[in-house]
């Protein structure tokens, strides 16, 4: 083995190669922790700002709540209410932040998203909820002692840039590149369309990918032929432009791609 082949073998891989939905092959880069680390200070200060918010909101309001002229008088009632906005509602802020957002927005969270990175698989598959919910319980262990530097060290140390939550839970964090984004969203689309052969589903992708290339008689034949070689329904429409519109929205929602108008 020569030096160079040696040196590419020691060295960790920039990026991972997956599987997309039509059986290709695609290389996606995993994020290293300058982006994890900015990620996470963006996400910091829109937690502190929250928390922020929110205590100032129990500074301002909380005599009103809990003084003598008061609706709820100085009863344990108001006090409890004092506490959720003072202590409760910053904690849940702390501790519900990043599962949370992480579940509703895909692997992702504002700081990510501002970051362009995004948290999958390890085999480039969208991160579900029980990955996503068992990466964060390990965030305890990987903010040990403080400020993270069990997880920053772990991840450093490691060829694919993973905390101890990320191996735990199988996940990585990689760039939403151009073609990384695309091919991470195609996959969670048809992977969730259980009625479409995996020949049918590499059709489909492929037409709509070479869409803005093909004259609009093309786009018409080539959709409608595919439709009746899975047994839809050919859309309606006045028109060859009409007819052409609907066309492509029924191939879109077919590979779950939303229509940008």
């Amino acid at each position: 083995m020569s030096g160079d082949s040696q040196a590419r073998a020691a060295a960790p891989e920039p990026y991972i190669e997956i599987a997309d939905p039509t059986g290709g092959r695609a290389e996606v880069g995993v994020a290293g922790i300058g982006a994890r680390s900015l990620a996470f200070l963006v996400d910091w200060h829109v937690r502190v700002l929250l928390a922020t918010a929110i205590w100032l909101l129990a500074l301002f309001w909380g005599p009103a709540f809990a003084g003598p002229d008061s609706p709820l008088g100085d009863s344990g009632e108001a006090t409890i209410i004092w506490l959720v906005l003072w202590l409760v509602l910053p904690l849940a802020i702390y501790l519900l932040y990043h599962p949370v957002l992480e579940i509703a927005m895909d692997g992702r969270t504002p700081g990510k998203r501002w970051t362009g990175i995004r948290i999958v698989r390890e085999d480039g598959s969208p991160a579900g909820t029980g990955a996503l919910l068992v990466r964060n319980i390990f965030r305890i262990i990987d903010s040990l002692p403080t400020s993270y530097a069990l997880g920053l060290l772990v991840a450093m140390l490691d060829g694919r840039q993973r905390r101890i939550g990320d191996m735990a839970a199988g996940t990585l964090l990689v760039y939403e590149d151009r073609i990384g984004k695309r091919v991470v969203e195609d996959y969670a689309a048809i992977s969730g369309n259980t009625t479409l052969a995996p020949a049918d589903q590499e059709l489909l992708l492929d037409l709509l990918d070479r869409w803005s290339a093909l004259e609009r008689p093309a786009r018409i034949r080539l959709g409608n032929r595919l439709l009746d070689r899975i047994g839809e329904a050919h859309p309606g429409g006045s028109g060859e432009r009409a007819r052409e519109r609907m066309l492509r929205e029924r191939l879109r929602e077919l590979a779950g791609r939303k229509s940008h108008g």
